[in-house]
């Protein structure tokens, strides 16, 4: 999971950085509008946007409305930071699916941290930690990876599936369904019980991301000593 905080103020922008990645959480950062649009397309995994308010070019509010059009990041969630709390962009953020609003200047990090941390929560866990998870299942470590290889290849399955015909075969979601409910990819099941208009581009890149999380489940499992 990551976070993309897009901020024009250097001072401000590595305040937020800071802040943000003592939620654990990879962070990403963005000087403009125009750049987080590049960014968002190389980085599935993002699960929030920090976004100032305004910024030269493509404001804060521009930006998330082209997201909102497109439909694998429709449900974004997303805090807006600015230093004025104008009633016209506080009703244009609540209009685009805001979660928050952080006033500037930040005095006061504890409180910004509770944002971005109540913001994640809007999103279901992407995977469920694996040891956890083979406690859960009663399963070895080298099962557990055996079955993260076979979701892997489903998704990929899945994914070209959707590629070619915009939408998933029955029996092949649910096999993903069901893969995805055993190993707790809950953001998965989420993105499929999205509706009809948005389904299809938000299970893409919740594979995608996924996809890249397993691996790291995989190479972490390749390193680890053998018994």
């Amino acid at each position: 999971m990551s976070i993309l905080i897009v901020e024009d103020t250097e001072v401000t922008l590595l305040l937020l950085r800071n802040i943000a990645e003592r939620t654990g959480e990879k962070v990403i950062c963005a000087g403009t509008g125009e750049e987080a649009l590049r960014l968002v397309d190389e980085h599935p995994e993002i699960r929030l946007l920090v976004s100032d308010v305004m910024m030269p070019g493509m404001d804060g509010l521009e930006l998330v409305r082209r997201l909102r059009d497109r439909p694998e990041w429709s449900d974004l969630p997303v805090l807006f930071i600015s230093g004025v709390s104008r009633k016209e962009a506080v009703l244009e953020a609540a209009r685009l699916h805001s979660v928050g609003w952080i006033l500037k200047p930040i005095d006061r990090p504890s409180e910004v941290l509770a944002r971005i941390q109540g913001a994640l929560a809007h999103y279901p866990p992407r995977l469920e930690n694996p040891a956890q998870a083979q406690r859960r299942l009663g399963i070895s470590q080298p099962s557990y990876v055996e079955a993260v290889q076979a979701f892997r290849g489903c998704m990929s399955e899945a994914r070209e599936n959707l590629e070619l015909q915009g939408e998933l075969d029955d029996s092949l979601e649910r096999s993903l369904r069901e893969s995805a409910a055993t190993l707790g990819a809950r953001a998965l099941l989420s993105a499929l019980d999205g509706n009809a208009e948005s389904r299809g581009p938000r299970v893409k890149r919740e594979i995608a991301a996924l996809q890249a999380a397993l691996d790291r489940v995989l190479t972490d499992a390749d390193a680890a000593p053998k018994a």
